[in-house]
């Protein structure tokens, strides 16, 4: 079983993302899927550098 964008998955590889989509972990345990490396808009996200746009707005992606 694999998870798709927006859910989460683990470093442990455990919980993995469907292809092509990637793990970007939030911290050293677990992560959400994301489309290539980087968050996009909605997404759930901790800090701005993890987002395609840089920004993240209560805890999620936004494009401005």
């Amino acid at each position: 079983m694999c998870f798709g964008v927006g859910e989460y998955c683990d470093g442990a590889g455990h919980r993995k993302c469907c292809p092509p989509h990637s793990c970007k972990l939030i911290n050293p345990r677990e992560g959400v899927c994301v489309r290539g490396r980087c968050l996009q808009s909605k997404e759930q996200c901790v800090r701005g550098e993890d987002c395609c746009s840089g920004h993240c707005v209560l805890g999620h992606c936004r494009d401005k």
